[in-house]
Order: structure tokens, then C-alpha cells, then sequence
């Protein structure tokens, strides 16, 4: 399996769950990069070695053949068949060599106009507020409202709900909800245990919830997603359930 992402982890869990020796190859550090944080990427490794699947991090593919994957490195694996899941990176060197604001994709607004008037750019291309977009349904959206604005009759701006991402490999519960990349300002919280091997971290932007993720036990994901685009001031103990005993909390 080559990608580590959410559709690469899933897929090496089902191969490996009938029967399947496998081989997961990540070009990244950690598995799901950017839904995860370094220690639920690390713990999610660990719980799919343990269920025998290889993972190899930070690699780079030099060939495929007939006999299997060749790394840059010189390390060969041997397989009968390989799947890619390396989802999409945006090619905007078109866009950036033009004069166009590109970052992770092109830059656009709400109205989804780049930097130089006349150009616009939606879908998988396309970056707002440094996020891009893989999804189908979002895309859609962009292009109505683009189709409004070239219409003349500019609406309301794109706007999407996250309504998170939830591994589907069963036995391993991992959430993850807005935005995981921590800024210089940001607070991040975090709780673990242990011993039931359940951890919580939570993003806050000027005090309020912008980054949720669960791995373990997930029953707060909707509450805690519903509070995402919320102003209602955060706390240390939305990383807790009100039940539950509460290990001690890293800010």
C-alpha cells in the first residue's frame, strides 16, 4: 500500500484483515498528516503494526515493477500487487509562473478570485484560508458560488462545516475535526491515558475551539464539533467528559 493517508491506512487494514501480508510506504513523517498531531499519528502506527501491518514513514517511491516497489534509498519491496492512495496535490506551477498568489494551491477568497483580477480558480486546485479541498460536495459548492459571481449576481460566500474526518478501521476510533496545525499564538490541551490508551487534544485560537482530535474514545465528537465555529470561550475541561475520571491535562 502505497500512501498514508485516511483512505491508505483503511485500505492496509483490510487487506491485512483477510489475510493480506502488508507493507504501508508513507512518503510523510506520520500517518495521516495534517489530521493528525505527531502523537496520535505515532499511536496509530503502533496499533496497526501490532495488527502486522509494516509501516515504512518518510520514503520515497523511485519505481514500480514487476516484482514490487523500489525505495530512493535502495530498498526493495516485494509484492504481488500494489495500491496507490496518495490523494491529490494541487499543480499550480502554471498559476504561480502567471503571477497568480499560490501557497499550498492558489490562493482565492470567498468569492473564489485570486490575486489578479479575471482569475479564479475552485476545486482540488484551489486554497482558502490555507486549506484545500478533495471532497466532491465542497466543490460543488465553490463552483455555484463562482457561477453566481460570473452571473453578476454575487451571493454569500463559500463557506463549509466541517463535519470531520472518523477513521473507519474497526477497533481503532481516531476523530479529527478543523484545524490541526498549531500557530505560534495557538493553546493546545491534551489528555491521555494510558491506560485505555485514550487521547484528546484540543486547538483554541483566541480562546476559542478551532482543532478537535480524538483517538480511543470518541463519544464527544459531536459536541465538541459542534462547538468549532462557536464564540462560546473554551476550556481545559471540554477535554473531559463529565462522567469520566480525568487524568492529568497538558496545556
Amino acid at each position: 500500500m502505497i500512501g498514508g493517508g485516511v483512505l491508505g491506512v483503511e485500505a492496509a487494514a483490510a487487506l491485512r484483515r483477510h489475510g493480506g501480508e502488508v507493507t504501508l510506504l508513507h512518503r510523510g513523517s506520520g500517518l495521516m498528516a495534517p489530521l493528525t498531531d505527531a502523537f496520535a499519528a505515532d499511536e496509530l502506527r503502533q496499533q496497526l503494526e501490532a495488527r502486522g501491518i509494516r509501516c515504512v514513514l518518510a520514503c520515497r517511491i523511485a519505481a514500480i515493477d514487476a516484482d514490487g516497489v523500489r525505495l530512493a534509498d535502495g530498498r526493495v519491496f516485494r509484492a504481488a500487487r500494489v495500491v496507490l492512495a496518495t490523494g491529490v496535490q494541487p499543480d499550480s506551477r502554471l498559476a504561480a509562473q502567471s503571477g497568480v498568489l499560490c501557497q499550498r494551491g492558489i490562493v482565492v477568497d470567498r468569492q473564489m478570485a485570486s490575486s489578479l483580477p479575471g482569475i479564479s480558480a475552485i476545486g482540488e486546485c484551489c486554497e482558502i484560508d490555507g486549506q484545500t479541498w478533495g471532497l466532491v460536495a465542497p466543490c460543488l459548492r465553490q463552483a455555484e458560488v463562482l457561477a453566481d459571481r460570473l452571473c453578476g449576481a454575487p451571493g454569500e460566500g463559500f463557506v463549509w462545516q466541517d463535519a470531520g474526518t472518523r477513521l473507519k478501521v474497526t477497533g481503532i476510533e481516531l476523530f479529527s475535526a478543523g484545524e490541526q496545525q498549531a500557530g505560534e499564538q495557538d493553546d493546545i490541551y491534551t489528555s491521555w491515558d494510558p491506560i485505555d490508551r485514550h487521547y484528546r487534544r484540543l486547538l483554541l485560537r483566541d480562546g476559542r475551539l478551532r482543532g478537535v482530535l480524538l483517538m480511543g474514545d470518541c463519544t464527544a465528537a459531536a459536541a465538541l464539533t459542534a462547538r468549532l465555529e462557536s464564540d462560546e470561550p473554551a476550556t481545559v475541561d471540554w477535554l473531559f467528559d463529565p462522567s469520566s475520571t480525568q487524568p492529568q491535562a497538558a496545556g
